[in-house]
């Protein structure tokens, strides 16, 4: 047996190939989408692991190695909808380009942001609220996200105030806490869910509240 170290690490085998690495992310993207549906149709609590495997066509290990945790999968379906990285123009770009447009256009662009990811986003945003009270890694996930919507809305009312855009007796703090307490998921289920409002209806209704409520 060769002692050589330079000899036994050439002697190890790489697993991680390009094919191999997107049938795994072919997988993981097939457990979500199974997770999802199953989420919406049953409720997260009544939703096992062992379901979302059979949904999936996978072996509940398969989904565990994945998602150690029932938590951790609400959270990656919530994650990846709101990052929408396979759209043409994923979240993070569009607001980063809304954050240096003029304050109107600033206003239309966070709102039509705002109601795409809420067409993807506000049913499976809604359940995973209603489960944080009862799983507490959950609720710890919820608060992250929670924190990171706080700190986007931040970042808007910054720009407007940085172009002396808000209203006179507007902070940017206050900005910010309007902001956060209009455009979430519970706003617009009850607008396109409640009273049959389409997304466009309510992008449309949040460009004009946000721009009467903020602006100058």
């Amino acid at each position: 047996m060769s002692t050589d170290p330079s000899r036994r690490e050439s002697g190890k085998r790489r697993y991680h190939t390009p094919k191999r690495t997107a049938r795994a992310q072919a997988t993981r993207q097939r457990i979500r989408a199974a997770a999802e549906a199953r989420f919406l149709r049953d409720g997260y609590a009544r939703t096992s692991m062992s379901a979302v495997a059979n949904a999936a066509g996978v072996a509940e290990k398969t989904v565990y190695l994945a998602f150690p945790t029932k938590a951790n999968l609400l959270n990656e379906i919530i994650v990846a909808a709101l990052r929408a990285e396979d759209a043409p123009r994923p979240f993070r770009a569009r607001l980063s380009e809304a954050l240096a447009a003029r304050p109107e256009e600033l206003i239309a662009e966070f709102a039509a942001l705002s109601a795409d990811v809420m067409a993807r986003t506000a049913r499976v945003m809604a359940l995973g609220e209603s489960a944080a009270s009862s799983d507490p890694q959950l609720a710890e996930l919820r608060e992250r996200g929670h924190a990171a919507m706080r700190s986007d809305c931040r970042g808007i009312a910054a720009a407007l105030a940085a172009q002396g855009a808000l209203a006179d007796d507007l902070t940017t703090d206050v900005a910010a806490s309007t902001l956060y307490a209009i455009v979430n998921d519970s706003v617009y289920l009850r607008l396109v869910d409640g009273y049959g409002w389409t997304p466009d209806a309510y992008r449309a209704w949040l460009d004009r509240t946000l721009t009467a409520t903020l602006l100058r």
